[in-house]
């Protein structure tokens, strides 16, 4: 595996990937990605449209990002296909003046899949009064075997899981969190209801 740590990428306007930008085909494995910065998106790793992204047996934690009229993706942001296999998200975080955030841990559009991960202390920066969700995605998803515990959101209606398609969530927990929904989506199989509020 690699350490990818402390990298910043910034300009006078939005940047992408902190630690490291993907245009193409990868697969990080057994890898630590921490404290790196972006102004823009994706503080740890950005994925682009056309991309495949995969983590598996990593580490994603401390990475931020902060722009002005809207950041995503604290620890990672991908616009392509992502997979997350037996992964930790810790303490990543997104901001911005004022505008929207998305994001915490993950921001993702496409075709998501997460199993066996731990998303632990993920937020958005409380100095700038901003709300989002710690996992984001405007494609289907699927969580499976995975834990969401002690996240942190703005606002009562922030989500451990914001999902705009499909969202599948099988044998996960979801719990200890300063957030007040559990998940909210388009379209939850296996369910009527549009938003899960924990209990």
């Amino acid at each position: 595996g690699s350490n990818i740590s402390d990298n910043v990428s910034r300009s006078d306007g939005w940047t992408v990937g902190g630690g490291i930008s993907n245009t193409g085909w990868l697969v990080i494995t057994g890898s630590n990605i921490q404290d790196n910065y972006s102004h823009g998106t994706g503080g740890g790793i950005y994925s682009g449209s056309s991309s495949n992204l995969t983590i598996v047996d990593s580490t994603i934690s401390g990475n931020s990002v902060f722009y002005g009229y809207g950041g995503e993706g604290g620890g990672v942001a991908a616009h392509g296909a992502l997979t997350i296999v037996d992964s930790l998200f810790q303490a990543n975080e997104v901001s911005a003046f004022d505008y929207s955030v998305w994001g915490s841990a993950v921001s993702a559009s496409g075709t998501t899949s997460i199993g066996g991960s731990t998303f632990y202390a993920n937020r958005p920066n409380p100095g700038y009064d901003q709300s989002s969700s710690v996992v984001n995605n405007s494609g289907n998803m699927t969580i499976t075997n995975s834990t969401f515990s002690s996240n942190q959101g703005e606002y009562s209606d922030d989500s451990a899981i914001e999902n705009h398609g499909v969202l599948t969530i099988t044998n996960s927990t979801i719990t200890g969190s300063d957030i007040g929904i559990v998940a909210t989506c388009d379209y939850y199989t296996g369910d009527s209801l549009t938003q899960l509020r924990r209990t």
